[in-house]
C-alpha cells in the first residue's frame, strides 16, 4: 500500500486512479475481516 502512495505523490494527477485501484482491495479485505469475525 505504501508503494501506491509513493506513485501517487510522484504523479499527483493519478489520485482518483489510485483510489479506484485501492477501493476494491479495501472492500475485499473489509469483507473478509467481517466474515471471519462473524464465524
Amino acid at each position: 500500500i505504501i508503494n501506491v502512495f509513493k506513485v501517487v505523490k510522484s504523479r499527483k494527477g493519478s489520485m482518483p486512479l489510485a483510489l479506484a485501484m485501492l477501493y476494491p482491495f479495501v472492500v475485499l479485505v473489509g469483507g473478509v475481516l467481517l466474515w471471519y469475525d462473524s464465524t
